[in-house]
């Protein structure tokens, strides 16, 4: 199985190495005690960087919208090697379905899976994901706000 994690700032592409420790909560918790552990479990296969604030603030909004965007979509049919991949968005995974024929696992053990790799983020990339997200949630805030002068 693959895994997309999204953050701010670009998608990565995850690959799970030992699906055993991932295929219960319990084992889950303990397999990303620490970074060490946590890259014997998952190995980052890919990186998609997004070119500008505006890239990325358009790739958040169809995420949100739950519909992937055309790079997304080349990347993943440029570096989803195995069949199964996990996304945290139901939505989002049955568009890709639909999109790329990639089935798209969104389950609760998915979503712990996405939650314990972005805690040990660290381990696989040395961005400052903390400074992106506050640059990118106020350009979509002030993309996503409807001014309307009469309520003021």
């Amino acid at each position: 199985m693959m895994m997309l994690v999204e953050t701010p700032d670009r998608f990565f592409l995850f690959k799970v190495l030992d699906e055993d420790k991932v295929c219960n909560l319990k084992d889950l918790a303990e397999a990303f005690k620490s970074p060490a552990l946590a890259r014997k479990v998952v190995e980052l296969k890919q990186s998609m960087i997004f070119q500008d604030t505006s890239a990325a603030l358009h790739a958040a909004t169809r995420l949100v919208k739950g519909v992937p965007t055309d790079g997304l979509c080349d990347f993943l049919k440029d570096h989803c090697e195995i069949d199964s991949l996990g996304v945290a968005d139901a939505r989002f995974g049955n568009s890709i379905f639909e999109t790329l024929n990639i089935t798209c696992l969104s389950t609760r053990l998915v979503m712990e899976l996405i939650k314990t790799v972005k805690s040990q983020f660290q381990a696989f990339s040395e961005i400052n994901v903390a400074h992106i997200r506050s640059c990118l949630s106020h350009s979509f805030a002030r993309h996503n706000m409807l001014f309307n002068p009469d309520k003021v």
